[in-house]
């Protein structure tokens, strides 16, 4: 039953341009859905990845979200709720899902306006971390 699922989920994507997904690597490598292993498949599909901790590294895999991925492990809670800088009291909700998602859609547009001129899929990801990273850049020079 697994293989007729995900036979027709292939036959989905390939009527598609676009395969955005948020589910962590491993879990879409255990139903035979990670990038490597539908993009002979679906070559002209653009693989769109939002995840939390990246693909490579020590918590790559591992769940995240805005407050933990975005917010407590780049510093950017502490730099505002610290001394003397306290600018919220509260979080901006969703800021970090915001800034990622909007990376994310940078990256599917590139990939589009060159699948217009080539007509390959490729993939592209955008995570958590690194987006939090991007925005606290300037404090984390200081």
């Amino acid at each position: 039953k697994k293989k007729q699922e995900r036979e027709l989920f292939i036959k989905m994507l390939k009527s598609a341009d676009v395969f955005l997904t948020n589910i962590r690597p491993k879990q879409l490598a255990g139903l035979g859905l990670d990038y490597d292993d539908i993009k002979d498949e679906v070559p002209h599909l653009i693989f769109a990845h939002l995840i939390a901790w990246g693909r490579e590294g020590p918590d790559a895999g591992l769940a995240g979200f805005d407050m933990s991925s975005f917010w407590a492990t780049t510093g950017i809670a502490h730099a505002i709720h610290s001394p003397p800088n306290y600018m919220y009291t509260a979080y901006p909700t969703g800021f970090g899902d915001l800034a990622t998602g909007a990376g994310l859609f940078g990256g599917i547009c590139a990939a589009l306006a060159n699948k217009v001129e080539t007509g390959k899929g490729a993939y592209v990801s955008n995570e958590l971390y690194r987006s939090g990273i991007f925005c606290n850049a300037a404090a984390l020079l200081r």
